[in-house]
């Protein structure tokens, strides 16, 4: 899925259909420097896409657009114990 590539800074080449959710991600990936989009994949532009995976990568991980990962487990054990500690008062 684009949402879980973008979460994990993969950069993506994406070939969106013409939906609009599809075109709207195709768009904000292409705004935001973070991928590729085309309507069809071309010899000139998969190495356009190859060259600049760095980029992409670099991008992803400073665009103020997209959530940054964080660690889950960590957040749910704290506010479990939270909840544990007002209950024992």
């Amino acid at each position: 899925m684009i949402s879980e590539a973008l979460y994990c800074n993969i950069p993506i080449f994406v070939i969106p259909l013409p939906s609009f959710d599809q075109q709207y991600c195709a768009k904000f990936i292409k705004e935001n420097g973070i991928g590729y989009s085309s309507n069809r994949i071309t010899n000139e532009n998969l190495i356009e896409f190859l060259n600049n995976i760095e980029n992409y990568k670099r991008k992803a991980k400073t665009c103020a657009n997209l959530t940054r990962p964080s660690n889950s487990l960590k957040y749910l054990c704290d506010e479990i114990e939270k909840y544990n500690l007002e209950e024992k008062k």
